[in-house]
């Protein structure tokens, strides 16, 4: 971390520490040629590979203009860190601000303030989309929108301290990285983004500005009318009966959860949303000043389409022969009804909470399978490896005015994986795996405490891979792991293998520092699976421990990649973490 008076390049004094995340830090500071202020994000990358991604994001960054978008000024290496220099947004982003008004008893922002930094917002986005390649944002959220004392609204956090890009041979230069809440079924499932994921995006962020109430994650949706029943995503005239409910219309439709549904584009969307004001109670609505100015008539929307329920199957065993059964093919998803979109009552919400959970989980993987493969050679040796990608899925605070809460690392771990060939490298399991590998994991907690590893088994159901009591076949004998020491699992000459037919497998990761007797189950022999009362038990403690819920983030350790849980300092008291892994399959 840099020290207040520290001098880059002969130019840049920094001033102060505006925020801090696990790849980097952002600073306010001085140009002392031109004597205007600028922030600098500073990242540590020591893998040449993610230096070269870096520089030509920035590059790429550099040649936006918009009135929306901040100007990334100059870039240039030091050392094993990277440094980004860029215009300095003053003022507080807007989830400060809606908290503040909550906190004032205020309520959401009142519809006609939000429909102006809606339509300065689209008008970025309708910019980033029509470069070449397309600009794909894909962290849109009240976080990201930082309000200046002049009223304009600017679009922040490309990704710089958040990711690289992914794919050189691809179309599409996307920006890794993405919150929950605010993501996309595409996005969260890994099947693919365009522009029709940002609109998705900032429809969840309208909502929220609106409502005052965070939506719900497009899985748990999903998987809520994959049980029939109604959307979870409660009507925005419900929750703010000022909104006008054409207004509430377009924000809804941009938040279809099929991507064909939603508006093709944010100009589209943009020009909806304009209709939409026309004649309502918005009267104040006024144009922003944009690049485009064309107006356009009110676009239909188009018509929803029943969803049919995705079909899965989930193999885990130690015997690989019996493992490799076929899975069905996925079924399509369709978007569903405006027709089902009435309240839930919280009693029937709260009663199927634990399967909505369980659902979810199945959607996240598709068609997937998992095995344990016996190996009888001696473990073999880990040697270098590339990392493939950096991701901080929380909020990086770049150029805050105020320092944000510190984040804690709790954890880390990686993925040894063994390729078909017998090739052995690290990964940190955010990338596809190559078919017919094997891999275990390597957890390293930074305090001592208890590991428990939950999957789903050949039959589809939740079941515990690693408790109190270890599977003895697995080479584990306890799931208690001193501070600072790799813990791997399984270990002993076991690993766990997808199929061919397989495309993903999913685990659920628990940390406690101390014994966990409930649930009970985690205190019971692994292999153990799990019924309906022990999934709300599963469901308790997610809830229990979702105000520490982790953000998962890529980094390099001495030219090796692996990844932190980090959560925020001053929230956690050592209560236990809760996380998912999901290992993908090219």
């Amino acid at each position: 971390m840099l020290s207040p008076n520290t001098l880059l390049q002969d130019r840049y004094l920094i001033l102060r520490l505006l925020g801090q995340g696990g790849m980097g830090a952002v600073y306010q500071a001085t140009d002392r040629k031109f004597g205007n202020a600028v922030a600098v994000k500073e990242t540590f990358y020591s893998n040449e590979q993610m230096r070269q991604a870096f520089t030509q994001e920035a590059r790429l960054l550099n040649r936006l203009r918009h009135s929306a978008l901040p100007v990334v000024m100059d870039y240039f290496p030091s050392g094993d860190k990277q440094f980004l220099v860029m215009q300095y947004i003053p003022g507080k982003d807007l989830e400060q601000l809606l908290n503040e008004r909550k906190a004032a008893e205020q309520g959401a922002f009142m519809a006609s303030q939000v429909m102006q930094w809606a339509d300065q917002l689209l008008d970025a986005l309708e910019y980033l989309h029509a470069q070449n390649p397309p600009v794909i944002h894909r962290d849109i959220k009240p976080q990201n929108l930082k309000l200046t004392p002049r009223g304009e609204v600017i679009l922040l956090d490309f990704g710089l301290a958040k990711g690289v890009i992914a794919d050189q041979a691809k179309s599409t230069r996307s920006i890794r990285g993405y919150t929950p809440h605010y993501a996309s079924l595409e996005q969260i499932r890994g099947t693919g983004t365009d522009a029709r994921s940002d609109i998705y995006s900032l429809g969840a962020t309208l909502y929220h500005l609106l409502t005052g109430i965070m939506p719900p994650d497009a899985m748990t949706r999903m998987a809520a009318h994959m049980m029939r029943e109604n959307d979870l995503l409660q009507p925005i005239t419900l929750l703010n009966p000022a909104v006008p409910e054409r207004i509430a219309n377009v924000i809804e439709q941009a938040m279809s959860q099929a991507p064909e549904d939603r508006f093709e584009s944010a100009s589209k969307m943009r020009h909806a949303l304009r209709n939409a004001c026309r004649n309502q109670t918005v009267t104040e609505f006024h144009r922003a000043a944009t690049l485009t100015e064309e107006w356009g008539d009110k676009i239909p929307a188009p018509q929803p389409r029943p969803i049919e329920p995705d079909s899965v199957i989930i193999l885990l065993d130690q015997n690989p022969s019996q493992a490799e059964t076929p899975i069905p093919d996925e079924g399509k998803r369709r978007s569903q009804s405006r027709s089902f979109r009435k309240p839930v009552p919280k009693q029937v919400r709260r009663s199927r909470s634990a399967w909505y959970a369980v659902a979810a989980l199945l959607l996240l993987m598709g068609t997937t399978a998992i095995m344990f493969s016996r190996e009888g050679k001696p473990k073999p040796t880990l040697r270098g490896g590339s990392a493939e990608m950096v991701v901080m899925t929380g909020n990086s605070g770049a150029e805050s005015n105020v320092v944000e809460p510190m984040r804690l690392e709790v954890m880390s771990y990686f993925l040894e994986v063994v390729s078909a060939d017998s090739v052995t490298a690290r990964a940190t399991g955010m990338m596809p795996l190559a078919p017919d590998s094997r891999f275990k994991f390597h957890f390293k907690p930074r305090q001592s405490g208890y590991l428990y590893l939950i999957a789903l088994g050949k039959n589809g159901r939740l079941q515990t891979f690693l408790t109190e009591e270890p599977m003895p076949g697995t080479g584990v004998t306890t799931n208690w792991s001193a501070g600072g020491n790799d813990f791997q699992f399984p270990d002993g000459g076991q690993w766990f293998m997808l199929p061919r037919e397989a495309e993903s497998a999913p685990f659920t990761v628990i940390f406690s520092p101390e014994p966990l007797k409930s649930p009970s189950f985690l205190a019971m022999p692994s292999g153990h699976e799990l019924n309906e009362t022990e999934l709300q038990e599963l469901t308790s403690l997610r809830k229990l421990s979702s105000a520490n819920s982790p953000n998962l983030v890529a980094f390099v350790e001495e030219n090796q990649p692996a990844v932190a849980a980090q959560v925020l300092a001053d929230r956690y008291k050592g209560e236990p973490l809760v996380f998912d892994i999901s290992i993908k399959k090219k």
